[in-house]
């Protein structure tokens, strides 16, 4: 996993209180943020 990426997934934890937090709808669900940020993601 690239240091950029590592960055980017504690910049969005460090916003919010809790992981329920980061779910704030549909297009900001952990998997479509996983999604934006590893193109080859799939949710299975």
């Amino acid at each position: 996993m690239p240091m950029c990426s590592i960055k980017a997934l504690h910049h969005i934890r460090n916003q919010y209180p809790t992981p329920e937090h980061i779910n704030e709808g549909e297009n900001t669900a952990p998997s479509k943020r996983l999604g934006a940020l590893y193109p080859y993601y799939d949710k299975v």
